[in-house]
């Protein structure tokens, strides 16, 4: 009967290594497999000459998730899957017109629990037991490499320094 009860320990053991070699892949692959859409910013440069910077899909959500780690909002080693599943741009400043407002929609799961992420709103889970919250987001593009993030909510859009524009999904 040890034996027997060893062997499915064994067994078992193995099973969840393996389930974390998969999930640990799957990671990977979501974040290799964004699409390159561009988003495009204008900004001065030095000379007060204005100059295009394009960042993508994938580097918006990669430069994101980098602002959530370092300010605490998130915990990248408590996360399995953390994917940007929808980029929608809503507006801009009129103050600062290459300050847009965006709605980042994100879809993570957690090693254990739901609080690896802190989402100011309210969090709904998938079918496959991903979470999915969304962000308002007020992006400042400084280069091709960094961006400013700062997370609002939703009366952000009341303010009188905010113009809305017909809301464009960044694919």
């Amino acid at each position: 009967m040890k034996k027997l009860l060893k062997g499915i320990f064994i067994l078992i053991i193995i099973f969840s290594l393996g389930l974390n070699v998969i999930l640990l892949n799957e990671r990977k692959n979501y974040s290799n497999d964004c699409e390159a859409v561009d988003i495009k910013d204008t900004t001065k440069d030095e000379n007060n000459k204005t100059k295009n910077i394009k960042l993508t899909k994938d580097g918006f959500a990669r430069q994101f998730k980098e602002y959530q780690s370092k300010s605490k909002l998130a915990n990248s080693d408590a996360v399995v899957v953390w994917d940007v599943t929808k980029l929608i741009e809503v507006g801009y400043f009129k103050s600062n017109e290459t300050k847009k407002l965006y709605y980042v929609t994100e879809k993570y799961s957690c090693m254990e629990g739901t609080d690896c992420i802190k989402a100011s709103g309210k969090v709904d889970t998938d079918a496959e037991y991903n979470n999915v919250t969304t962000f308002v987001v007020a992006a400042t593009p400084v280069d091709e490499t960094s961006t400013i993030f700062e997370i609002l909510d939703y009366s952000i859009e009341k303010n009188d320094d905010f113009q809305k524009i017909n809301p464009v999904e960044v694919k």
